[in-house]
Parts: C-alpha cells; sequence; structure tokens
C-alpha cells in the first residue's frame, strides 16, 4: 500500500496498490504491515469465486483473529472496487458458519422446510458439564447435526476422537447425524431427506 501521490511498479510477487486510507503499520519480520482486517479483506477483493473468498474469509476468522462484523465495517469503510464478493461472503458467515461446507449446507437447512435451527452450539448437561460442539443444533427434538471434513479426521486417532464424542453424546439422549462436505456439494437432496428422517426419528 502506498500513498496516492506516489506511483511504483508490480514487481514478482509484489503487488501496489495506491490508497488514501493508509493504515497505521505494524512491524512484522522487518517489515511495515497493515493490520490484518485490511490485508484481509484487500486479498479478497481480488477474488471473483465466491466459495474461494469464503473459504478464505473463514480461515481468519475460525482462528479468532478477527471476526465477520469489523470485517464488514472494514469494508464499507474501504473502497467500494471489488467489494461485491467478499461482502456477499462476509453475509453468508455473519449466520455464525465456519466454513464453506457450513454456509452451503445452511441452504440445505433453509430448503429442508425444518423448524429454525442454531449454528456452532456448544452443548451442556444439565450439571453443566460439556458434552460436545455442534455444526447444526435443532433444540426442539436434540438433534445435531455435523460436517465430517476430513481435515477433522486426518488421522485414526482423530476419527477415534469423534465416535467417541458422538456416542456420549447420544448417551445423553442427543441424536447425531452427520455429512461429508461432498454429500452437501454433490447429493444435496439425499442430505435434505436424510435429515428429515433424522428429525422425525428424534420426534419420537
Amino acid at each position: 500500500l502506498i500513498p496516492p501521490g506516489r506511483h511504483r511498479k508490480d514487481v514478482s510477487f509484489i503487488v501496489t496498490e495506491r490508497t488514501e486510507r493508509m493504515p497505521a503499520a505494524t512491524i512484522k519480520m522487518g517489515l511495515p504491515v497493515a493490520p490484518i482486517d485490511r490485508c484481509l479483506l484487500d486479498a479478497a477483493r481480488r477474488i471473483r469465486d465466491r466459495r474461494t473468498c469464503i473459504a478464505l474469509i473463514a480461515e481468519v476468522v475460525q482462528r479468532g483473529v478477527v471476526d465477520v462484523g469489523s470485517l464488514l465495517t472494514e469494508l464499507d469503510d474501504g473502497c467500494g472496487r471489488g467489494s461485491a464478493v467478499p461482502r456477499r461472503a462476509l453475509h453468508e458467515l455473519l449466520g455464525g458458519a465456519h466454513s464453506v461446507a457450513e454456509v452451503d449446507a445452511e441452504k440445505l437447512y433453509e430448503r429442508s422446510g425444518l423448524p429454525p435451527s442454531q449454528a456452532n452450539v456448544d452443548l451442556y448437561t444439565e450439571d453443566g458439564v460439556f458434552i460436545m460442539n455442534t455444526d447444526r443444533w435443532f433444540d426442539e427434538v436434540a438433534l445435531a447435526n455435523e460436517i465430517d471434513s476430513y481435515l477433522h479426521h486426518a488421522s485414526p486417532a482423530d476419527y477415534e476422537k469423534t465416535v467417541k464424542r458422538r456416542a456420549g453424546a447420544e448417551g445423553h439422549g442427543v441424536i447425531v447425524t452427520a455429512f461429508t462436505p461432498k454429500m452437501i456439494a454433490e447429493e444435496p437432496q439425499r442430505v435434505i431427506e436424510e435429515l428429515r428422517r433424522a428429525y422425525q426419528r428424534a420426534q419420537e
């Protein structure tokens, strides 16, 4: 980022951008850098693919470095050029989704005709003992729906941990269903039908 009165050409991997909103810099590895929200949105404004943009923003938000609200404020204050895709991505993440798969799943929940549910809920026993965090929670029937990403089951130990966690939840009366990001993207109707069946089972 350079002030509007200066002129520099792009060189190799370095892209220069003139701006009237020069941010206060912090020093990292000996270089002055912009705040993370500005860096993230400057990168997002150059992305044209919605899913890629969601993935980038969700990764940073999930690390707890920034939140969606502050990013929307920064986007409103900044240059309007290229802001349409990141703005749409931020509004889709505003509901609590943490990934592209969760955003896609949100659309399926809306299409399913099921009652409203909550995203990313921590479940506790009546005594306040933590049970699990679930991607989607249907409170009236104690139904939890999870998105099984390969990254979360990259080892046998990770998979075993997930199985034990779900078994423990079911021991507390929670019905747990799970779908992979691939199923959500490629077999949306099947996911909806299985989710409806799980909800009916939870009502019994």
